[in-house]
């Protein structure tokens, strides 16, 4: 039986979650701010917030919820049992198909960009992976802190036995796989953005520009989250995130001055 996804692939504090089992509300936000050491309240606003963009909130806690266990299981198995017995990888598409239905069905009542929300967490979660400097700079192996801080943890050597190794044969230190910049995948990005906005003004030529726009900028921001969250080695570059960031910044000041002018409007 698979396992199911666990919500450690978003932020290593978020590994095996568990809400609280006295709490008599979800308990959700009460197990994230224990993880972060934050006030509950603060989490419970962020959701709130989050719902503004397109619906982003509600697709959040809802898909947090259930997959987070409280006593036994999380609420998914017991609501569709098969969901555990998916692929990890079919698991993810799910979430992201489900999550992208709500957030475009809430665009249509507020057409909110949710691309600076998930370029946040996006490199909040990089930058949460990536090691601390400390460690880096380290001089004093891990190995060998962990031995000072246990003396009795110290191995015992013979130095009359043969090395297990011939010096010639000593294998390498494993090193860490350096993340890559990924120019393609924003080059593939920027065209799907490009295409879900031309079959959208063709197929619902009704629809206002800016709010075909949102919706295509809304569809960037969740394939730019899912690439995250399944190729975390393989990043998009900083300039074209930046550069989507920015064209929803506009679009979302264009839309605020057109709403406001109709709104002067007698």
């Amino acid at each position: 039986m698979t396992e199911l996804v666990d919500l450690g692939t978003l932020h290593p504090r978020l590994a095996g979650l568990i809400r609280p089992a006295h709490a008599t509300t979800p308990g959700l936000s009460r197990a994230i701010a224990e993880r972060f050491g934050i006030d509950p309240l603060l989490v419970r606003i962020g959701f709130v917030a989050l719902t503004w963009f397109g619906g982003l909130g509600i697709a959040v806690y809802g898909w947090g919820w259930l997959l987070t266990p409280k006593c036994d299981q999380p609420p998914i198995l017991r609501f569709l049992p098969a969901f555990g017995g998916w692929s990890q990888q079919l698991q993810w598409l799910a979430i992201g198909g489900s999550s992208l239905v709500v957030v475009l069905s809430g665009s249509l009542l507020n057409p909110v960009s949710i691309l600076p929300v998930l370029l946040a967490v996006w490199l909040l979660r990089s930058r949460a992976a990536a090691p601390s400097p400390e460690v880096l700079d380290s001089p004093v192996p891990l190995n060998q802190a962990a031995a000072e801080a246990d003396p009795a943890s110290l191995p015992v050597v013979d130095l009359y036995a043969p090395p297990e190794h011939p010096l010639d044969e000593i294998p390498a230190t494993p090193t860490a796989d350096p993340i890559r910049r990924s120019w393609w995948v924003g080059l593939a990005m920027a065209l799907l953005t490009l295409a879900v906005w031309g079959t959208l003004t063709l197929v619902i030529p009704s629809w206002p520009a800016m709010l075909t726009a949102a919706v295509a900028l809304g569809v960037l921001g969740l394939a730019v989250t899912i690439w995250g969250v399944a190729m975390p080695r393989h990043a998009i570059p900083i300039p074209i995130l930046l550069l989507a960031c920015g064209a929803a910044l506009l679009l979302g000041t264009f839309a605020t001055d057109h709403v406001l002018a109709e709104v002067a409007q007698p």
